[in-house]
Order: structure tokens, then sequence, then C-alpha cells
């Protein structure tokens, strides 16, 4: 009886064995399969978001986005309805539309201010310039225009200069026929000075 006991505890125990190795192998083989489910999702779902933005789909999604946004704000009020210019004397309106390039009842977000500023900054007769959208309907540029000091003469032909020696025009120059005419090479870089001696003199002047 003893003897027999104790083989019978070696096979209950060596059966557990078996069937712990068993338990791990089975866990090993259902995380793998899990891990390859979850993998092949993530490789399924990486594709379709290439396609996506290589296809082009999510560039128009986004461009359809945009319009509708601003179709909604449109509907909403905040369309062009007054486009206001102040400052503006000697500066071409022509330019400035071309620049802004809006319409009445175009949607107000559509329109941007900091481009617009950028550009109208380079127009030579524009010192500052202000650009904004006031809400709901009005654009705004606000400038402020060179002050034309002089007629610059180099070669037999005039330009128009301010007091920083900065060329503002050489074109239909008969309005400022009463300006001085200042005549040398360096006049740009010396007038500065010369006029502003001139403007403290206003009898010279």
């Amino acid at each position: 009886m003893p003897w027999f006991s104790g083989k019978s505890k070696r096979r209950r125990s060596t059966s557990r064995i078996v069937k712990k190795r068993g338990s791990s192998a089975e866990r090993i083989i259902f995380w793998s399969k899990r891990f390859g489910t979850v993998f092949g999702i993530l490789v399924f779902l990486g594709w379709c978001g290439s396609w996506f933005f290589m296809s082009g789909a999510g560039a128009r999604l986004a461009n359809w986005s945009h319009d509708k946004v601003l179709s909604i704000t449109a509907d909403a009020g905040f369309q062009v309805e007054n486009i206001l210019v102040e400052g503006r004397e000697y500066t071409d309106v022509d330019t400035l539309r071309a620049i802004l390039n809006v319409e009445k009842g175009d949607p107000l977000f559509l329109f941007e201010p900091n481009p617009a500023r950028n550009m109208i900054e380079k127009i030579s007769w524009v010192k500052t310039v202000q650009v904004e959208r006031r809400m709901p309907d009005t654009i705004y540029v606000g400038l402020e225009e060179r002050v034309p000091m002089a007629l610059w003469q180099r070669n037999n032909q005039l330009s128009l200069i301010d007091t920083e020696g900065v060329i503002l025009t050489n074109n239909k120059l008969n309005r400022f026929k009463d300006l001085i005419v200042v005549v040398g090479e360096d006049v740009p870089t010396r007038a500065p000075e010369f006029l502003a001696l001139l403007t403290a003199e206003p009898e010279i002047l």
C-alpha cells in the first residue's frame, strides 16, 4: 500500500506539470493570435490613411469644410458690404482694389488681412498701413502716405521724392510742379538732411 500510494502521487504530480505546460502554450497561442489580429488591423488602418491622403481626398475634404464654413458665416451676415479706406490721397485706387480683391457679398472671412497688408506696404506712396476685418461686414484700410517734398532731376528726368529721399513716382508730375528741384546722383541719400534744413526755414523754402 505505501508503495502504491507513492506512485499515485508521482502520477498526479506529473499530470499537473503536463497540464500547466499545456496551459502556458495555449496562452502563448492565444496572445499570438490576438497580437496578429491587432497588428493586421493597424496595418489596414495605416493603408487606408495613406490612401486617403495620397489620393487627395484629405485635401478635398479640407477644402469642402473650409468652403462650407465660409458659406455658413456669410449666411449669418458676415459678408462684405463696405470697404473703408482712410488716409488715401495719392495711392492709386485701382491698385488697392486689385490687392484687396474682394466684391460686395463675398464672405468676410474669405478675406485675409495680413497678405493684403504686406502687398500694400510695397506701394511707394505707402509709409504704413493697417488692414483689418471689422465685424460684421466691413474691410478697413488705414493708410499713412509719404509726403512729397521735391523733384529729383537726374539725366534730364524728374522723379518725385519724399522727405526721406524715397522715390514715389516719375509719372503725372504736373501737380507737383511747384515743388523745389534738386539735382545730383546722391540726392536720395543726402536729400533728407537738406530738406529738413529747408523745412526749418519756411521763408527760404
